[in-house]
């Protein structure tokens, strides 16, 4: 015993005097010098290759649901080789709060401190130990409309969906579906939601609808309003939704205006194959056709590549804000600049472009960015006030919110439309005559606006009717 003590003291002794490798510099500061605590990620190798395994073992025919539970079940079984020395040894030290991530194949530990940090040095397969860090949500502008209500309104198209064309769009989807639809799940990745205002309730999708990794609330709640606004705009009915036919649903990934790696990361796992907020009965067959992010960190970063690949092998479309860093080029965000995410700047009524938008290229990549432009000013919609207030605000995320309606459109006309098949029908189906500029002579990655693709239309602005219209020809 007592030797095995003398060796701990020698390793403290030995670690405390310089900062490992694998440890992040500003976790090592927090927990060793200043002998605090803190939530952490810690990492894993990734097995790179093992989602085209996956896939290419299974035909090309197989039910979705079943290609999702494959994946699944191949990555968590990964995960747990990789971290199951690292979680017997959790298991055995009784007073830490861990939750295992096959997303990431990450093991998120809760306040963390010194003692525990070096005894985990002397696994060889973590890669990786870094501090939790909190991420933003888009934050809209109040726009200066009137409140409005859905009781005793006349219920009319707002100008964003007059503007898009999606009630031509709902109608024609009906005409040439015989009037029957497939059911389009839209997921929510942002602050939750206002699940019984009267404009969305309607929508929800019920059970596995909802999922709060922070374990606070069931059912559903929203106590910033940015997700239920937004879910108005995709699927809200009274003429403010894109395609009311839509059923949501939400995680609540941010408690308020910052979110937490690992809300975030679970939020990805539960949409991939989402399952009741007690965390029993997954059911991969109830995954997101669509989900809309609404978080974001600085450009160049990476914590959910991995998450990208894996919803674009489950067939799941991420539509992304591209911030509100405008007007400036080469002001995207993460994970909006990913090649593997449809990122949205806005526009007004005027289509004009909207200056508080951000504009490509991705600072780190080149890519041009965003793919498209859509209605993002005195954008009404619900909120968390009460069950029937609506509100206008002024955001990208008023606009991504759109073309994830859209998407979800196209989704219910073929529901196994890939991500480049998407993209390509937004593209073919976009408005770009009339398009003009609040920023004179604003030329961003050397492509004036009068060329398209640009950074800062895209391709162009969202047009529902055009984009169902080029699917039905072409696909």
């Amino acid at each position: 015993m007592a030797l095995k003590v003398f060796s701990f003291l020698i390793l403290v002794g030995i670690v405390a005097s310089s900062k490992p490798a694998i440890v992040q510099q500003d976790l090592w500061e927090q927990i060793v010098t200043m002998r605090g605590s803190a939530n952490v990620l810690v990492s894993f190798p990734q097995d790179t290759g093992i989602l085209s395994k996956v896939v290419n073992s299974l035909s090309p025919k197989v039910e979705r649901s079943t290609k999702i539970s494959a994946i699944k079940s191949a990555l968590e079984a990964s995960a747990s080789q990789s971290q199951e020395r690292v979680t017997s040894f959790l298991e055995k030290t009784g007073v830490i709060s861990y939750s295992s991530l096959w997303i990431s194949n990450q093991i998120y530990i809760r306040d963390l401190k010194a003692d525990l940090l070096y005894e985990l040095l002397q696994f060889e397969e973590i890669t990786k130990i870094s501090l939790e860090r909190m991420h933003n949500t888009f934050n809209p502008v109040g726009a200066a409309g009137p409140l409005s209500s859905t009781q005793n309104r006349e219920v009319k198209a707002e100008w964003g969906i007059y503007k898009i064309e999606a009630e031509a769009a709902n109608q024609l989807l009906r005409n040439v579906s015989g009037g029957t639809l497939p059911e389009i799940r839209v997921g929510i990745l942002g602050t939750g939601a206002h699940a019984t205002h009267e404009a969305i309730r309607d929508s929800f999708l019920g059970p596995y609808g909802w999922y709060d990794p922070h374990g606070v609330y069931d059912p559903p709640v929203d106590v910033v309003g940015v997700g239920t606004h937004e879910i108005g705009v995709i699927a809200g009915s009274n003429g403010v939704g894109v395609f009311p036919s839509a059923k949501w649903m939400a995680c609540r990934a941010c408690a308020d205006f910052f979110c937490g790696d690992y809300a975030i990361l679970r939020c990805a796992e539960v949409f991939t194959c989402p399952l009741y907020p007690n965390d029993t009965l997954p059911d991969c067959s109830k995954a997101p056709h669509v989900v809309h992010g609404d978080v974001w960190t600085g450009p160049g970063d990476d914590w959910f590549d991995r998450s990208l690949e894996i919803w674009e092998a489950a067939g799941i479309i991420p539509v992304w804000p591209l911030g509100g860093g405008g007007p400036a080029c080469s002001s995207a965000r993460y994970p909006s600049e990913s090649a593997k995410v449809i990122a949205v700047s806005g526009t007004t009524p005027e289509d004009v472009w909207y200056e508080r938008s951000s504009a490509g290229p991705s600072m780190t990549s080149g890519r041009m960015k965003p793919e498209m432009v859509a209605p993002a000013t005195n954008i009404l919609s619900a909120y968390n006030l009460d069950d029937t207030t609506l509100i206008p605000l002024s955001a990208t995320s008023c606009a991504s919110a759109h073309v994830a309606g859209v998407v979800a459109i196209l989704k219910a006309y073929d529901p196994n439309l890939s991500f480049t098949q998407i993209l390509i029908a937004l593209a073919r189906g976009a408005q770009r005559e009339g398009l003009g500029l609040s920023v004179d002579d604003l030329v961003c990655g050397g492509i004036p606006v009068t060329t398209f693709p640009n950074n800062i239309f895209g391709f162009g602005r969202l047009n529902a009717l055009g984009s169902l219209n080029y699917i039905i020809k072409h696909f």
